[in-house]
C-alpha cells in the first residue's frame, strides 16, 4: 500500500516536472517570434478587411444601381455617388428667388434627363443651388481607375433645376417686365444654349405667359386700353439674312436712316385685340421658322427668332413700348461639327458670330460703356433701340442639357453666360482672352506678319492653279470693283494658320498657373475663332458671288432690249434705208461685252467651287495642328 502511494507520488512529480518545461518551452517560443510573421498575419488581416469592405461596397453599389435604374437613372454609379456626395455636403445652400428689377438678368435652366440619354446610359452631371450651379466632368485619374469629379462652379441671378417648371421661371425673371413695357420701356429676353438643351421649350411658355399678363394689364387700365393698340411682328434671321414669319417668309431689307434709327424694310406688323390672336401669330410664326438637322439635334433650330410685341398709341401711331422674345439658335462648337454639309458650317459659322456681338453689346450696357457696338451683326443691328435706348431691361435664360456626354458643351454655355455680366465664381485666365481680336494679332507671330501679308491674294480666292483671271474691257471694271467691294481682300494662309495655332500652344503651355482644364479652353477657343473666320470669309464669298450673278442677269437683260431695238433699226416695217456698219459694230459690241460678262461669272464661280472644295481641307488641318 504504502510502495502503491510512493510510485503515484513518484508519477505526480514527474508529470509536474514536464508541463513545467513545456510552459518554459512556451514562452521560449513567444519571445524568438520573428516581426515578419508579424507582418504577415497584420496583412492577412487587412486584407480580409478590405475584401469584406469591397463585398459590402459591391453589394451597395448593386443595391444603388437597381434603384437608380428603376427611377429612370441609369449611367456609371460610381460617378453617380460622388454627385451624389456632393450634392448632400451643398443641400442646405439654395436660396429662394428675389424679385429685384435688374438692368441685366442671368438666370439658368437646368432640363430633366430625356429618354434618349437614358437609353443611352447618360446621367445627370449639372447640380444646382441657387444661385449657383455646377457642372460636374467625370474624369479617370491617369492609373486608369480611380475616377474623380472636376467641378466648375458659376453664380448667377437666378438657377433653376429640373424640378422647376417654365411659370417659375417667368414669375422670377420675367414678368416685372411687362409694366416695365406698358411705362414705355423696351425689354428684351434671349433664350441661349446648346442645340437640344430646351431653349424653344423655353421661349415659347415665356411668349404665352408674357401675353397673357400683358392684356391682363391692358383690361385693367382704361387709360392704356384706349389709347395703346398691341401689334405682333414676327422674323428670323437665318445666314445674315432676314425673313419675315408671318407674310411666307418674304425676304426683308434693314437699314438705317440718317437719323441712325434701324428700320426693318417690309416687315409685317399685325395688330391683336386678344392675347388668344397674339398666340396664333406667335404659334404661325413658330411653325415656319427654318429648322435642320444636326450631329445633336433633328430639329435644330438654325435661326435666331424674334417675336416682338409692340404697343403703339392709336393716334400717333408712335411706338410706346416694345418687349422682344428671342429664341436665338442652337450653339455649337465648328471643331465638333461632324457634318460635312458646308451650309450647316456656315450657318454655324454665322450663329457664333452673332452670338459673340451679342455678349459684347449686353456687357457694354451692364458696363455703362457709351458705345455700344451694335453694327457688328445683323441680329444686334435689329435690336439697336434695345441696347441704346436708356429705359432698357435685358433677360438672358441660358438653358442647359444634364447629361454627362454634354459636361463640355454645358461649360461652354455656362462661361458665355458668365462673361455676359462678368460674375465670377472661378478665375478662367482663357476669359482674358477677347473673341473680337484680329487674326492677324491672334494668330500670327509679329515676325511672320510681313510674310502673311505679302502672300495674300488680291482677288480673295483659294483657286488652283488652272484658273486663270479673264480679261476685261474697260466697261467690265464696274464689275470688277464690285465684286471687291462686297468680299474681303484678306485671305487665309492655312500653314500660317497651323503654325500661329502651335505658337499659341506652346504660349499657353508656358503658363504653369493654368490648369490642364483651362489650357484645353484656351486652345479650343483659338482653334474655334479660327474656323469661324475662314467661314465667314467663305460665307462673304457665296453672297458676293449670288449678287454678282443678279448683277450680270440685269445687265444682260439691258442688253437684249438694246438687242431687240437694233434688230428693228434693220428689218422694222417702216425702216428703208439703214447704216448696216453701224449694225454690224454696234452688235459685235454687245456680243463682246455678254461674252465677257459671263466669263467673269464663270471665273468667280469655278473660284468658288475650288474654295469649297479645298474649305474640308483647310478646316481639318487648323483642328488636327494641335
Amino acid at each position: 500500500m504504502m510502495r502503491s502511494s510512493v510510485v503515484r507520488s513518484g508519477q505526480r512529480s514527474s508529470a509536474s516536472s514536464v508541463s513545467s518545461k513545456i510552459n518554459n518551452k512556451d514562452k521560449m517560443n513567444d519571445k524568438k517570434v520573428d516581426p515578419t510573421v508579424v507582418r504577415i498575419q497584420r496583412m492577412e488581416q487587412a486584407r480580409a478587411e478590405r475584401r469584406l469592405n469591397a463585398s459590402t461596397n459591391r453589394q451597395l453599389r448593386a443595391q444603388k444601381e437597381k434603384r437608380n435604374i428603376a427611377k429612370g437613372n441609369p449611367g456609371d454609379i460610381d460617378f453617380q455617388l460622388l454627385i451624389d456626395e456632393y450634392r448632400n455636403a451643398r443641400s442646405n445652400t439654395g436660396q429662394p428667388h428675389y424679385l429685384d428689377p435688374l438692368t441685366i438678368c442671368i438666370a439658368v435652366r437646368k432640363r430633366p434627363i430625356s429618354e434618349k440619354e437614358r437609353g443611352n446610359k447618360d446621367h445627370d452631371s449639372v447640380s444646382v443651388f441657387n444661385p449657383k450651379v455646377t457642372a460636374h466632368m467625370c474624369k479617370t485619374r491617369v492609373d486608369g481607375l480611380s475616377k474623380y469629379l472636376d467641378n466648375g462652379e458659376f453664380q448667377f441671378d437666378h438657377t433653376f433645376n429640373d424640378m422647376d417648371t417654365t411659370e417659375d421661371i417667368y414669375l422670377s425673371t420675367c414678368r416685372n417686365l411687362i409694366p416695365f413695357v406698358m411705362e414705355g420701356g423696351r425689354a428684351t429676353v434671349f433664350a441661349y444654349g446648346q442645340t437640344g438643351s430646351g431653349k424653344t421649350y423655353t421661349m415659347v411658355g415665356i411668349q404665352q405667359l408674357s401675353i397673357i399678363d400683358m392684356f391682363e394689364l391692358l383690361e385693367r387700365s382704361p387709360y392704356y386700353s384706349s389709347s395703346l393698340e398691341v401689334c405682333v411682328s414676327f422674323y428670323e434671321i437665318y445666314g445674315g439674312k432676314c425673313q419675315d414669319l408671318l407674310n411666307s417668309r418674304e425676304r426683308l431689307v434693314v437699314r438705317e436712316d440718317g437719323r441712325k434709327e434701324v428700320h426693318i424694310v417690309g416687315l409685317k406688323e399685325v395688330s391683336a385685340q386678344s392675347s388668344h390672336q397674339v398666340q396664333l401669330l406667335i404659334d404661325k410664326g413658330n411653325r415656319n421658322r427654318t429648322t435642320h438637322s444636326t450631329e445633336a439635334n433633328s430639329v435644330s433650330s438654325r435661326s435666331h427668332a424674334i417675336c416682338q410685341i409692340i404697343l403703339r398709341n392709336r393716334n400717333t401711331n408712335v411706338v410706346h413700348g416694345k418687349l422682344s422674345l428671342i429664341d436665338l439658335a442652337g450653339s455649337e462648337r465648328g471643331s465638333e461639327t461632324k457634318s460635312s454639309d458646308p451650309q450647316r458650317r456656315l450657318e454655324g459659322a454665322e450663329i457664333n458670330k452673332s452670338l459673340l456681338a451679342l455678349k459684347e453689346c449686353i456687357r457694354s450696357i451692364d458696363s455703362g460703356d457709351p458705345h455700344v457696338p451694335y453694327r457688328a451683326s445683323k441680329l444686334t443691328l435689329v435690336l439697336k433701340d434695345s441696347f441704346t435706348r436708356p429705359e432698357t431691361r435685358t433677360v438672358m435664360i441660358a438653358t442647359v442639357s444634364p447629361g454627362a456626354s454634354h459636361a463640355d458643351h454645358t461649360i461652354n454655355t455656362l462661361r458665355y453666360a458668365n462673361r455676359v455680366k462678368q460674375i465670377k465664381v472661378m478665375e478662367f485666365e482663357a476669359a482674358s482672352v477677347s473673341e473680337h481680336e484680329e487674326i492677324v494679332s491672334d494668330v500670327v507671330p509679329e515676325d511672320n506678319k510681313g510674310k502673311r501679308n505679302n502672300s495674300v491674294s488680291p482677288d480673295h480666292q483659294a483657286p488652283s492653279s488652272s484658273i486663270s483671271m479673264p480679261e476685261f474691257t474697260e466697261s467690265n471694271d464696274e464689275f470688277n470693283g464690285y465684286w471687291h467691294e462686297h468680299t474681303s481682300t484678306e485671305d487665309f494662309d492655312e500653314d500660317t494658320l497651323v503654325h500661329g495655332m502651335k505658337n499659341i500652344e506652346l504660349s499657353v503651355n508656358c503658363n504653369s498657373g493654368m490648369s490642364s482644364r483651362e489650357r484645353e479652353m484656351r486652345i479650343q477657343e483659338a482653334k474655334d475663332r479660327k474656323v469661324k473666320r475662314i467661314f465667314e470669309s467663305l460665307y462673304k464669298e457665296e453672297n458676293a458671288l449670288t449678287a454678282l450673278h443678279m448683277k450680270t442677269v440685269k445687265e444682260v437683260a439691258r442688253l437684249l432690249e438694246e438687242e431687240g431695238k437694233l434688230i428693228l433699226s434693220v428689218n422694222g416695217q417702216d425702216v428703208v434705208d439703214y447704216d448696216i456698219d453701224s449694225y454690224a459694230e454696234r452688235m459685235s459690241q454687245i456680243v463682246n461685252r455678254k461674252i465677257s460678262l459671263y466669263s467673269y461669272l464663270k471665273f468667280r464661280l469655278e473660284a468658288y467651287k475650288t474654295r469649297m472644295e479645298n474649305e474640308e481641307v483647310r478646316v481639318g488641318r487648323i483642328l488636327q495642328s494641335i
